[in-house]
């Protein structure tokens, strides 16, 4: 609801129809929906655009694309690392041009749809970018300031989900807290997709007695303030797209969480 009164306030007509995406690739078998094609295709043969562009891969899409003739650019994301379409390759042109926001993913969704590739991301706002910028000064010394006395601030951000690895997280922070280190974390994200996902986080925070420590907060627009108040900023995704990819990321994390937090009470 937020997204269409956003554009009728920028007066931008919304179409709804119906259609599935992946995250990432299944079975060709589950790529031929007639119901969705046909919506799809007199949605694009009503308003005749020059180009379509879609977010995730959906192969209605690119199949109505190819057929009427139509440009399709795609933008994709992460993909885990050792996918392949083996035999079972699309029957199907799916797009022209992908486009992802890191080198890596690019080039593996280039070479699984056969597509000329393209690299390219939003750039930062000046806030965020100042407070980087800062903190990094900070760290070479340049201002007579460090971390803040008390307990380690960390910060995770992402949809509630498996492959984000909350849940380790969660299971990390509680033996960190069994060993004595005093700390904060704040975990970001949707919590609507994956319900019973959030609801197993909520059950091991109380089973490793965080409650008073770890929380679970909902998505934020705010990313300046979050990012100000943190001390670690944690990426521990199985795959994603920046800044790194780790099989076991929450094993580093652990392990840096409670370097940072020796440095600091040094």
């Amino acid at each position: 609801m937020r997204l269409k009164e956003t554009l009728e306030r920028e007066g931008m007509p919304l179409e709804a129809v119906e259609y599935s995406s992946f995250t990432e690739p299944l079975s060709p078998a589950d790529f031929d929906n007639e119901h969705e094609r046909s919506q799809v295709r007199e949605l694009l043969e009503r308003h005749a655009p020059a180009l379509v562009h879609t977010v995730t891969f959906i192969p209605s899409f690119g199949q109505v694309c190819q057929e009427l003739g139509i440009p399709h650019v795609s933008t994709l994301h992460q993909v885990e690392d050792d996918f392949a379409w083996g035999e079972n390759k699309p029957h199907f042109e799916h797009c022209q041009v992908v486009h992802s926001d890191s080198l890596y993913y690019a080039k593996r969704w280039s070479q699984l749809l056969d597509a000329p590739r393209i690299c390219s991301y939003g750039i930062t706002t000046p806030g965020v970018f100042n407070l980087g910028q800062t903190q990094y000064l900070k760290s070479l010394g340049k201002e007579n300031a460090g971390y803040t006395a008390g307990r380690m601030r960390l910060v995770s951000t992402g949809t509630f989900q498996p492959r984000k690895q909350q849940l380790e997280t969660i299971e990390a922070a509680g033996r960190l807290r069994r060993e004595g280190l005093d700390f904060e974390l704040s975990l970001y994200g949707y919590t609507s997709f994956y319900e019973e996902y959030v609801e197993r986080c909520r059950k091991a925070i109380q089973t490793w007695g965080l409650e008073e420590c770890v929380f679970i907060r909902e998505f934020t627009a705010d990313i300046e303030g979050v990012l100000s108040e943190a001390d670690v900023l944690l990426c521990l995704s199985r795959y994603e797209s920046f800044p790194a990819r780790s099989r076991k990321p929450w094993q580093r994390g652990c392990w840096w969480c409670r370097r940072r937090w020796e440095a600091c009470r040094s």
